[in-house]
Parts: C-alpha cells; sequence; structure tokens
C-alpha cells in the first residue's frame, strides 16, 4: 500500500504549488517514492515533473 501510494504521490505533487509545499513522512514511504535508504531527519529536494532526475540531498542527521 505505501508503494502505491508512492507512485500516485507525484503526479498529485505536480497539480500543486509543489515549489512551496514540505511533506513530512516516514522512512518507508521516501525509500518507495525514491529508492532510497536514508537516516530519520533526512531532508530531500525532488522535483515531481522530472521523475528522471535524482533526489538532492538537502541535509543529513548525524547518526550517532
Amino acid at each position: 500500500m505505501v508503494w502505491e501510494r508512492s507512485q500516485r504521490f507525484p503526479h498529485r505533487m505536480a497539480a500543486e504549488a509543489w515549489p512551496e509545499i514540505a511533506v513530512v513522512t516516514h522512512w518507508g514511504f521516501i525509500r518507495a517514492l525514491t529508492g532510497l535508504r536514508v537516516p530519520n531527519g533526512t531532508v530531500l529536494r525532488i522535483d515531481p515533473t522530472r521523475p528522471d532526475c535524482e533526489p538532492e540531498l538537502v541535509f543529513m542527521a548525524d547518526p550517532g
């Protein structure tokens, strides 16, 4: 179910004012959406209109 939501999410966001929106979610959704394994507190920037572009790592919390 998480994977299915992650597939719909970029299409819904592309129809919104997505550059002005921040989304807080859990690691499972991020992994389903991007394929990345990220620790808690990680900030990524994605462009839902460009599925061919890799997510941009903005911040990654120190895991220690």
